[in-house]
């Protein structure tokens, strides 16, 4: 793309060139902002472009067949109201926005109403964690008119994110180009979206995929702990994390009518038809039989007082379940990947994997595992599991101490 100033005239708009790809942009020396746009598909049009209020604004004033004279007189007409805007110390209603004027609570109760909670396959826990997400990171704009943010406000609000939580800044502008997305094409809003394309305008922070699970040296005294649990809500759920690698909401929204045997069909929210099953060992069998008589007449295995009717989470115990064991740097995502992990040390294939996980078919999530033949996915689960209960702690070397035994993982 190339920027270029030029005294527009009919002659000099028709003797400009296509461009052999993408689109090349020229800037008139009499009309500020008044530019033209010539895309590699032959299509000229005129628009007017100025930073406002510290947002830049776009708008196409028609397209090569408007007169020359027309679109200068618009570029003219939008100089001025920016002009008188700035000059009232920018108060009163954006000229360059039209539709509804939008605070940002107000677009979030819509999104969450109109978009999130109709077309969510688990709205429950989407509207959660739409709310949470705003509330932590977005909650001091909740009053702020939408038209207001600037692209450099974004940049900032990344920027002090990403101090201390790289992904999360990453996650929280998302958020933020999907509301104004919804407000764009559901709400009637017009005006700029200023996280829009976050990767161009360098608004992100390079992401490592995590890659942490329970290995063979700490693997022993994780099950050690793991038995001589006390708080038996979370003893059955690390239980279930470890044994099955289903998800955290998959274990404490699960209800004892997924449970036949030594079956648990696990819903699968995308293709509620196509449960993934996983395979509990005798271990589990006992646990959830003993949970089956603690939790009565409940339909949850882990029922609770909220809303939903089941325990949300166990962020505080687990933490210190963790220090019992004197394992530090695991969350309670890290036990499904620890499944995933002790499946490949067998010899599993990703193909394996993924079915044992529930991954959609293909999924990138199944590539950092291995590479190996597929097989049948219930071996293969029967001998990780085996394998992670029977893990012994490894022997130091003679002439070594315990704490300076090597061992990888």
């Amino acid at each position: 793309m190339s920027d270029n100033i030029l005294h527009f005239t009919k002659h000099v708009i028709e003797a400009l060139p296509t461009p052999p790809e993408g689109r090349a942009i020229y800037y008139d020396d009499r009309a500020a902002g008044l530019g033209l746009l010539k895309r590699s598909s032959g299509h000229t049009s005129f628009f007017w472009k100025r930073r406002v209020n510290g947002i830049v604004v776009w708008i196409t004033l028609g397209d090569h067949a408007l007169p020359l004279n027309t679109a200068r007189e618009k570029a003219d007409e939008n100089n001025v109201k920016a002009a008188k805007w700035k000059a009232s110390g920018y108060t009163g209603p954006n000229p360059f926005t039209s539709g509804p004027d939008l605070t940002f609570s107000e677009l979030l109760e819509d999104y969450l109403a109109q978009h999130l909670k109709k077309h969510s396959t688990n709205p429950v826990k989407a509207l959660k964690t739409r709310r949470w997400q705003f509330d932590k990171y977005l909650t001091h704009w909740k009053d702020r008119k939408i038209a207001t943010v600037s692209r450099e406000d974004v940049r900032r609000l990344h920027t002090k994110l990403a101090e201390e939580h790289p992904v999360t800044a990453n996650r929280t502008i998302t958020f933020l180009r999907t509301l104004y997305f919804h407000a764009i094409e559901d709400m009637g809003w017009r005006g700029e979206n200023p996280a829009a394309r976050p990767g161009k305008h360098k608004i992100v922070t390079a992401e490592k995929p995590r890659t942490r699970f329970i290995d063979e040296s700490e693997m022993p005294r994780f099950i050690e702990q793991l038995w001589k649990e006390v708080n038996l809500d979370l003893r059955d759920f690390v239980a279930l994390g470890l044994l099955t690698g289903a998800r955290k909401s998959d274990i404490l929204g699960a209800k004892w009518s997924q449970i036949s045997g030594n079956v648990w069909a696990i819903p699968n929210t995308k293709e509620p038809s196509q449960p993934y099953i996983a395979r509990l060992k005798p271990e589990l069998v006992a646990l959830l039989a003993e949970r089956k008589k603690r939790t009565g007449s409940s339909p949850w295995l882990f029922p609770g007082d909220s809303a939903s009717g089941h325990v949300g989470d166990l962020p505080k115990s687990f933490n210190s379940f963790l220090k019992r064991a004197g394992i530090s740097g695991v969350t309670k995502h890290d036990l499904r990947r620890t499944f995933g992990s002790w499946l490949a040390k067998q010899n599993a294939s990703p193909i394996v994997i993924g079915r044992a996980l529930g991954h959609a078919p293909g999924s990138t999530a199944t590539a950092i595992y291995s590479r190996l033949q597929d097989a049948d996915g219930n071996v293969y689960a029967e001998k990780a599991t085996t394998a992670m209960l029977s893990a012994r702690a490894p022997e130091a070397k003679e002439g070594q101490s315990d704490e300076s035994t090597s061992t990888t993982g």
